[in-house]
């Protein structure tokens, strides 16, 4: 496979010029520039030889103390901040004439891979999406969970990933026990 490319979105898409099979998907898409200049969310173009095949965006989200309840079956709040941080997935959308290549797969564990090095310097615990339900086991076989008791409907499941590394759960555990 061809190395694929990733570059901050540069202006707008202009509904109707990408069509990923999904007309939510892709009206966030011809928005996302402006949430990017804004700093509210940053969008990226996939590059393949050449060629923009696709489209991800991502923002910071607060996952309130009940919900980090429901993941860990324990409520872990330090009393320090008012909540756990994710960044949040907002879609991932590759171009009809080439989906069925890998590229979505390949581009998730990139943003996976990216995400997890931000962790270790910026207080990120998970990566949350809310995954299409025709894609929720392709999301489980790439790792993501269900995030407990928070199903929006049929068509749309929230999932996590938990960004924690193993010296820090290993340290979590041994100071909860004391």
């Amino acid at each position: 496979m061809a190395i694929l490319k990733y570059s901050m979105m540069d202006k707008d898409v202009p509904e109707g010029t990408f069509i990923c099979g999904n007309n939510s998907i892709e009206s966030l898409i011809s928005s996302t520039y402006y949430a990017t200049l804004l700093q509210q969310a940053y969008g990226y173009k996939v590059i393949w030889n050449d060629i923009i095949v696709g489209y991800y965006m991502i923002y910071p989200k607060k996952i309130n103390f009940d919900v980090m309840e429901s993941i860990e079956g324990d409520e872990y709040n330090s009393g320090v901040v008012d909540c756990y941080n994710a960044v949040h997935i907002g879609y991932l959308a590759i171009d009809k004439t080439y989906q069925g290549n890998h590229i979505g797969t390949y581009v998730l564990k990139g943003i996976i891979s990216s995400i997890n090095i931000i962790c270790k310097s910026v207080p990120f615990r998970m990566i949350t999406i809310d995954a299409l339900g025709v894609y929720h086991d392709w999301y489980q076989k790439i790792g993501f969970r269900d995030i407990p008791n928070s199903k929006n409907n049929d068509d749309i499941i929230p999932m996590y990933m938990d960004c924690i590394s193993n010296e820090h759960r290993i340290l979590l555990d041994e100071y909860c026990k004391l």
